[in-house]
């Protein structure tokens, strides 16, 4: 495979493995993995991690969905944490770092298109989320009171109302208090009960 087939077969995909390119190339691995070398050292291939890469802006037809690509460089794992509550417009800052909840044990990745943080969940906490669909593509992601719950979880110490009050929490309406109050259960953590206590309070006076 030379540059103008490489371009050729994948200029159409937003990223790709090395599997796809062993299948679509139909060479040895050896031959594919020696090309690999040389596309990355004079830029026709970006690595997005160990394994998958994409084609630079000018070469590459389309764009890269980039919550998507958070889903899939370490599946399974779906956004969540202060990504998604800035996502859903729970918060007024916009998250620098794209943080997803794993069963997996814990990683991260950089690339050129972001920061990719993999917090781990017990399988027993690994759910709470949908597949959101946009127009660069669908992704999964926490729903409001998932991402909420993951990230009182992940936060170490009890959240006081001054603490909930330094998440800068807005859009109240948006949570579905009786959905929150059932996954709140399902976690069954008396320190994620206590926020909840907390957030609530602190909803019904805003």
């Amino acid at each position: 495979m030379n540059r103008d087939e490489l371009l050729r077969l994948c200029g159409g995909y937003p990223y790709f493995d090395l599997a796809f390119l062993l299948q679509m190339s139909g060479q040895s691995a050896a031959t594919i993995n020696q090309n690999v070398k040389r596309w990355l050292s004079n830029g026709i291939l970006v690595a997005l991690r160990r394994g998958l890469y994409t084609l630079p802006d000018h070469l590459r037809r389309v764009s890269v969905p980039v919550p998507r690509l958070a889903n899939d460089l370490y599946p399974p794992s779906y956004l969540t944490d202060t990504w998604a509550l800035s996502f859903h417009g729970l918060i007024p800052d916009v998250s620098r770092q794209y943080t997803s909840a794993t069963p997996r044990r814990p990683t991260t990745f950089t690339n050129a298109f972001g920061s990719f943080a993999y917090r781990h969940l017990h399988d027993r906490l690994f759910w709470g989320f949908d597949t959101v669909s946009l127009e660069a593509g669908s992704f999964r992601c926490a729903s409001p009171e998932k991402a909420l719950i993951d990230h009182w979880y992940w936060s170490r110490g009890e959240w006081t109302p001054a603490r909930m009050r330094e998440l800068r929490l807005q859009q109240f309406e948006r949570i579905d208090a009786d959905a929150l109050g059932r996954a709140v259960e399902r976690v069954d953590r008396p320190r994620i009960r206590r926020a909840c206590e907390v957030y609530v309070q602190m909803a019904r006076e805003t």
